[in-house]
C-alpha cells in the first residue's frame, strides 16, 4: 500500500515538472478566486482577545433575544468627524452591527448627520444628544471642532439617548442597560436603608454606585419608621443596607429584615465588624445587625483582615505627601468562580475589611464568594492602623479568610454579606478595583436573573500579580538577569566549536 502511495507522489511530481510555471500560476490563481467567491457570503468571525472584549456577551445576547417588537438604533455622527474619532466611529458601528446580528430581525440601524439635516438636529437635541467641542492640531494650529457622536434608540412609544460614545469599555453595558430599560414591562423596586441622600443624589458618598441602580431601578429610600414596622412591604424585589458607622438600628429593624429575608426577600449588607474613625482610631461596631447574621450562621468577626497585596495609600495632607503601602486596604482576586456576578471582575479592593465565620445552619446553603489573598492575617484588639506601627505576620498566621458570603433559605430568601461598610464609597474607589460593578452584579441577580451582570465592563485593563514569597521573587529576577545572556554565550560557544 505505501509502495503504491510512493508511486502515485513520483507521478505527480513529475507531471508537476512538465508543467510549466506560468501555467501553474493560473491555476492556483483560479482555485483561490474560487475559494473566496464560495465562501466570501459567510461572515466568519473569531474573537480570540482576552475576555472576548469584541464580541457581544451572553447576558447581551438575552436581552437582545427577548425582543419582540421592532427597535431602532439612530447613530449620530458628524460626516467629517476630528481625526482621532474616527476609529472610534468604526468601533461603534462594528458594535452596533453585532446588535442588529443577534436582534432577530427586530433592530434597524440608522445613521444621520445632525449638521446636514437640521429635522434630524433638532431631533437629537430632543433626546438630549448634543455637539460636541473637540481640540485638534490642523496644519500646526489648534482649532476647536464641534462633532455629533451619539446614539439614540426607539423602542415602540419610548426613546432614550446615550448623549456620547467615546467611553467604548461600558459602551455594549450601556447600550444593553437602555436596551432593557425601555423593554422592561416594570423596573424592579429597590428599598435603600442607612443612607437617606442617595434618593436625592446631593454630596452622597454612595453617588456612582446610586447613578448606575437609579438607572435600571425605582429606588426607594426607607426612613425608620418604615423599617421598624412589623414587616417590610414585600413590593421590595430588595434591599440594601448600609452601615454608616454612626446609626444604631434598632431592635425592631432588626427583626423586621430578619422576618423580610427569611419570607423569601433579597438582602445585601455592608457592614463592618470593627469601626474606623476619621483619625484612624477604631470603635466597637454598634450597628446591632450582628444576630441578623447569626441567625443565618454567619459571624462578622471583631477585627481586621490585612494584606501583602496592599494599596499604595497618600497618607499626607495639603503641603506634604507621604505614600504608604496600607495592609488594611488589599485587593483580592480569589474568588469562589469567574462566573454569575464576578464574570467581568478581575479584582476587588478592601478598605478596612473584617472576616466571616460560617457555622452550618438546617435549610440554609452558603457560599463564600471572595476570600482575601493567600497571605492575609488578621489583626485584633489593641490595633494598629498606623502604617508605621503594624506588626509583621509571622508564616503560621498567613492564611485566607472570607470576605463576602451568600446564603439563601428553603424560601428562595437571599442574604449577602460584604464586611466592610465603605466598600463602594466613591472616595475609597480605586481604579484597578471593580467593586461598583460587583455590587451592582449582585443586585441584578437578586432582581433581574443576572439580565447584565458581566458586561458592565468588556475591557481588562488590570492583573494583578500572583503572591509568591521573597526566595521565589529571588529566583524569578535572577532567573531573567542570567538565562537570556547564558543562552547567548551557548550559542557562541557551539559558533566557536562549529568554526574550530
Amino acid at each position: 500500500m505505501r509502495k503504491k502511495i510512493s508511486n502515485q507522489i513520483i507521478r505527480i511530481k513529475k507531471m508537476l515538472k512538465k508543467v510549466k510555471r506560468p501555467v501553474l500560476y493560473t491555476i492556483g490563481f483560479c482555485v483561490f478566486t474560487a475559494i473566496q467567491l464560495v465562501f466570501s457570503p459567510i461572515a466568519l468571525k473569531i474573537d480570540l482577545s482576552e475576555g472576548h472584549a469584541y464580541s457581544l456577551t451572553p447576558s447581551t445576547k438575552k436581552i437582545l433575544q427577548k425582543i419582540n417588537k421592532p427597535l431602532t438604533l439612530k447613530l449620530f455622527v458628524t460626516s467629517d468627524l476630528p481625526t482621532r474619532l474616527i476609529p472610534i466611529k468604526s468601533d461603534v458601528i462594528d458594535l452596533l452591527n453585532e446588535y442588529r446580528k443577534e436582534g432577530n430581525n427586530k433592530i434597524q440601524i440608522v445613521s444621520v448627520d445632525p449638521k446636514k439635516d437640521e429635522k434630524m438636529g433638532l431631533e437629537a437635541q430632543d433626546i438630549g444628544i448634543q455637539e460636541l467641542q473637540f481640540s485638534q492640531l490642523d496644519k500646526d494650529k489648534y482649532q476647536v471642532a464641534t462633532a455629533y457622536l451619539g446614539l439614540g434608540i426607539y423602542y415602540n412609544d419610548k426613546k432614550m439617548s446615550i448623549p456620547q460614545l467615546t467611553d467604548l469599555s461600558n459602551l455594549e453595558y450601556n447600550l444593553s442597560s437602555v436596551i432593557l430599560k425601555l423593554t422592561k414591562q416594570e423596573m424592579p423596586k429597590i428599598g435603600i436603608i442607612g443612607d437617606d441622600q442617595l434618593a436625592t443624589g446631593q454630596n452622597d458618598p454612595y453617588l456612582t454606585i446610586g447613578s448606575i441602580l437609579f438607572n435600571q431601578y425605582n429606588i426607594t429610600p426607607l426612613k425608620k419608621d418604615t423599617t421598624a414596622e412589623k414587616e417590610i412591604d414585600p413590593v421590595y424585589n430588595a434591599l440594601i443596607v448600609f452601615d454608616n458607622r454612626t446609626t444604631k438600628y434598632s431592635d425592631d429593624e432588626v427583626t423586621s429584615l430578619k422576618k423580610y429575608v427569611s419570607n423569601g426577600g433579597k438582602l445585601l449588607v455592608l457592614a463592618d465588624g470593627i469601626w474606623i474613625t476619621e483619625n484612624l482610631s477604631t470603635e466597637t461596631a454598634n450597628h446591632n445587625l450582628f444576630s441578623l447574621f447569626s441567625d443565618w450562621g454567619i459571624k462578622l468577626e471583631n477585627n481586621l483582615v490585612l494584606s501583602t497585596s496592599a494599596e499604595l495609600i497618600n497618607f499626607g495632607n495639603a503641603g506634604q505627601s507621604f505614600l504608604s503601602l496600607y495592609p488594611f486596604w488589599f485587593q483580592t482576586n480569589n474568588f469562589y468562580s469567574k462566573a454569575g456576578p464576578l464574570s467581568n471582575i478581575e479584582s476587588l479592593t478592601f478598605p478596612w475589611g473584617s472576616s466571616l465565620s460560617l457555622t452550618k445552619k438546617p435549610g440554609i446553603t452558603s457560599t463564600i464568594l471572595v476570600q482575601s489573598p493567600p497571605l492575609s492575617w488578621v489583626q485584633k484588639e489593641p490595633f494598629k492602623l498606623n502604617p508605621q506601627e503594624i506588626p509583621q505576620p509571622t508564616k503560621k498566621e498567613l492564611q485566607s479568610y472570607p470576605l463576602v458570603v451568600q446564603l439563601q433559605n428553603k424560601k428562595n430568601g437571599e442574604l449577602i454579606i460584604i464586611p466592610s461598610s465603605r466598600f463602594v464609597e466613591d472616595k475609597f474607589l480605586t481604579q484597578s478595583g471593580g467593586n461598583v460593578e460587583f455590587v451592582f452584579n449582585l443586585i441584578d441577580n437578586l432582581v433581574s436573573g443576572g439580565a447584565l451582570s458581566g458586561i458592565r465592563s468588556r475591557s481588562v485593563v488590570f492583573h494583578p500579580l500572583p503572591q509568591i514569597d521573597d526566595n521565589q521573587k529571588d529566583m524569578f529576577k535572577y532567573s531573567m538577569m542570567f538565562i537570556l545572556p547564558g543562552l547567548f554565550g551557548i550559542y557562541g560557544i557551539w559558533r566557536l566549536m562549529k568554526r574550530g
